[in-house]
């Protein structure tokens, strides 16, 4: 059911986009709020499909994307990154857990816990290992093979134990 909600190729372009107006907006020094980021990648998306407002995956992405954006208040030094995360995840808590519970009818209050691990984990150690393995993919391919399945093996267990903790809450 989950997938008749959730179309992750729109969501993903509707990131990559969100990240291309921040980034070209950055470059161009000019400066631009979240909500005129938002604005403008909505206006885009919607003028490309005008349907993905009816996207429940697309709408959460969305409203993820957009607090991640928002600035904290609290500024943290090199020594207190843990925190920064740590504040992250609470607006995404904060954030989206109304929001989950209004489009999916459930929102469940271990997601937080699983973002703080997931996170870092895909982040620091899924994708560098994947962009390893497109690397030495043409140059040596067995290597390369072998990033591939070290990446599959990794997510598998990421995914078994992903559904662990969906059986508990």
């Amino acid at each position: 059911m989950l997938s008749l909600l959730y179309n992750p190729a729109k969501v993903l372009a509707a990131i990559m986009l969100m990240l291309l107006v921040y980034l070209t907006a950055r470059i161009l020094h000019r400066e631009t709020t979240a909500i005129q980021v938002l604005a403008m990648v909505l206006v885009v998306v919607l003028l490309g499909d005008p349907l993905a407002v009816i996207d429940t995956g697309f709408w959460l992405s969305f409203c993820a994307v957009g607090l991640l954006l928002i600035p904290s208040r609290r500024r943290y030094g090199s020594q207190r990154l843990p925190l920064w995360g740590l504040d992250l995840q609470i607006r995404l808590l904060i954030g989206l857990c109304p929001l989950m519970a209004l489009l999916l009818g459930q929102s469940s209050p271990l997601a937080p816990l699983v973002n703080l691990l997931a996170i870092p984990f895909i982040g620091f150690i899924v994708v560098p290992l994947l962009l390893a393995a497109l690397l030495f993919l043409p140059l040596f391919e067995p290597f390369g093979q072998g990033l591939l399945t070290c990446c599959a093996w990794l997510m598998e267990a990421y995914w078994q134990q992903l559904s662990r903790v969906a059986e508990i809450g």
